[in-house]
């Protein structure tokens, strides 16, 4: 199974997410009606196993109870069977297998404490290994990342509700360069709002 995120934040205006995403606040954040927006991912047939969305839980604590109590649950087998009367391939299988599966299923959403401020939404597309999906690549210091595109603008025109500009962007350029963009695009109405956090990139 190949599995393809995509993140959002419900907080469009978070100093972290700034400095760590928006190249030290002179980026843009866009924000999308989220109904509009989910409900096209949700209908998108190019996945072959299927799409999800779903919020992140902030809970290391939680997420470890759920594996624990998975791998409790297969030694408390009866009968569990010895080890020389163990079929090795019969429990991969039927055992060690769906243990891993089931174990590492739940990590995909949860998140440490400590990055609860990003409040995280997670877009989840499944694929199948065979035949494999079409993958786009782009460059990241120095390696390539698979990606797979989404087509909001014909699968959710209006989607795209606001621009937030960018605490540290020169707000005249920039809002030009955002105006001329949308218009570019032919998209419209979009509300362009500055950033009001006092902070200058370094």
């Amino acid at each position: 199974m190949l599995l393809f995120f995509c993140s959002f934040s419900s907080d469009g205006n978070d100093l972290g997410q700034w400095r760590a995403y928006a190249d030290n606040g002179r980026g843009f954040a866009i924000g999308f009606d989220t109904k509009n927006f989910e409900d096209a991912f949700m209908k998108d047939v190019t996945s072959s196993q299927g799409n999800a969305t779903f919020s992140v839980i902030y809970n290391d604590r939680q997420l470890a109870e759920i594996q624990r109590g998975l791998v409790e649950r297969l030694f408390n087998l009866n009968p569990f069977p010895r080890m020389e009367d163990l079929d090795k391939n019969a429990f991969f299988n039927k055992l060690l297998f769906p243990l891993i599966h089931n174990s590492l299923h739940p990590a995909l959403y949860f998140k440490h404490g400590a990055y609860i401020n990003e409040q995280e939404y997670r877009f989840l597309q499944m694929h199948s290994i065979v035949p494999p999906p079409v993958v786009n690549h782009r460059s990241r210091h120095y390696s390539l990342i698979k990606y797979r595109e989404f087509d909001w603008r014909s699968l959710a025109a209006k989607a795209l509700k606001k621009i937030v500009i960018g605490p540290s962007a020169d707000k005249p350029k920039v809002l030009q360069f955002a105006r001329d963009c949308l218009k570019e695009a032919d998209i419209d109405p979009v509300e362009l709002v500055e950033s009001e956090i006092p902070y200058r990139a370094l």
